[in-house]
């Protein structure tokens, strides 16, 4: 009568089985990783496009391109760059000509914040409330063309151009941040209803981790008539280094697109930074910027 004997797996064997197991996982997660990477971005780049084809459909019905909301106006009444009387703070279109206006905070040409996180919400989905665009909710009365950044609180309702509650975050929040509605009316409340932004698809609702998507206004800068030697040619691009300009605003860029550009829309990307923080030009941040220009 035959035996048949059962040979059992080593120690040896088993390690190497498992090691083999753990390299497949390790692989797996990693590609599963750019994927996800890859998803995200092309998600961000899809909601900046939108955004950038909002503006120019603002500009294309109203004639002019939504004003630049100041985010913290000077002496104001602190939240968000409103009031209690339903004014909204904009930058005058001639400051948007001079690169050492302090706009936003900037504190010169090296340090440039020509930029808002209040504009797109407020003129592309009408969020700020009836005080302020004379609709209650998402949607705008039409905005005034003396560009005060005023709505006619009057008139013809205006649906959203584009409505960022339709998609979340990587981590489910609301585009449209906060998106709880806040009552009552004290100053205060009536600020912080106007405190709308749309946040970049890698924020996840903490101050640390959430990011505005950014709407850039400039325009270009000439030398002055009395320079006989280059007068009325261009001195420099007044575009900030985030969208691609020039850090020292000496040189025009390169890119020919940029040339003739007048405005941006720009997310943070992946790492979550514009690359300009605390006034530093941050090169390496800039790279993975999600930019979309026009005019």
């Amino acid at each position: 009568m035959r035996t048949t004997i059962r040979r059992a797996f080593t120690l040896i064997e088993l390690l190497v089985v498992l090691g083999i197991i753990a390299l497949l996982g390790s692989i797996i997660l990693l590609a599963m990783g750019r994927v996800r990477k890859t998803g995200d971005v092309t998600a961000e780049r899809a909601m900046v496009v939108a955004l950038k084809n909002g503006v120019e459909q603002f500009k294309q019905e109203f004639g002019f391109l939504p004003p630049l909301v100041i985010d913290d106006p000077a002496g104001g009444p602190g939240g968000a760059p409103v009031d209690i009387n339903g004014t909204i703070f904009v930058w005058p279109t001639t400051d948007l000509y001079l690169p050492t206006t302090t706009l936003n905070g900037s504190t010169g040409p090296t340090d440039r914040r020509c930029y808002s996180q209040y504009s797109l919400p407020y003129y592309l989905a009408g969020s700020c409330d009836e005080l302020y665009d004379g609709v209650d909710g998402l949607g705008f009365t039409a905005p005034s063309s003396s560009h005060d950044g005023t709505f006619s609180k009057r008139g013809r309702r205006h649906e959203p151009i584009v409505d960022p509650t339709l998609q979340k975050t990587r981590s489910g929040q609301n585009r449209l941040s906060p998106r709880v509605p806040i009552t009552g009316n004290t100053p205060a409340n009536q600020r912080s209803r106007a405190a709308h932004t749309i946040l970049d698809r890698w924020s996840d609702g903490t101050a640390i981790n959430s990011r505005p998507i950014r709407y850039y206004r400039w325009l270009p800068d000439f030398w002055p008539q009395s320079n006989t030697a280059q007068s009325g040619q261009v001195h420099y691009w007044n575009i900030p280094f985030v969208v691609g300009g020039d850090p020292t605003n000496l040189n025009p860029p390169a890119n020919i697109e940029l040339k003739s550009a007048e405005w941006a829309i720009v997310s943070a990307g992946p790492d979550r930074l514009f690359g300009d923080e605390g006034g530093v030009y941050n090169p390496e941040a800039v790279k993975d910027n999600i930019v979309e220009v026009g005019r």
